[in-house]
């Protein structure tokens, strides 16, 4: 039997996506971050994943990756740990994400969205 690795998130954008080419073949890489809030009262936290999405997809979704946007993520979770040149362990969870949902704050802005779209004058609804 193989293994599984897929997590969905649903969280905000807490830095705008930025995009980079790597390698001899100029791959595009498309980086951003989330917050994820998860539990209730005393015992709310919120956690912070790395995103990462490669290619065309990147580049397509890019735009509207900003910080504050609410988005759902799907993709295989990494772990990546090193030890500092103080001494010091790290450890960085990345997404590498195979699928964004944008998702809209409110009943009236999906409304607006929409409205915008079929008029052509907006962005279309992911």
């Amino acid at each position: 039997m193989s293994d599984l690795n897929v997590c969905t998130f649903i969280g905000r954008v807490t830095r705008d996506a930025e995009l980079t080419v790597v390698g001899a073949k100029n791959t595009s890489i498309v980086k951003w971050g989330i917050a994820n809030n998860t539990g209730f009262g005393q015992y709310e936290k919120t956690n912070f994943f790395n995103c990462q999405m490669w290619g065309k997809a990147g580049e397509g979704i890019k735009q509207y990756l900003v910080k504050g946007k609410q988005i759902a993520v799907t993709g295989e979770l990494e772990d990546t740990s090193w030890t500092g040149s103080d001494g010091v362990k790290h450890q960085q969870w990345t997404l590498t994400v195979s699928k964004v949902t944008l998702l809209a704050d409110s009943k009236s802005s999906v409304q607006e969205q929409v409205d915008a779209v079929a008029e052509g004058t907006g962005d279309p609804v992911y």
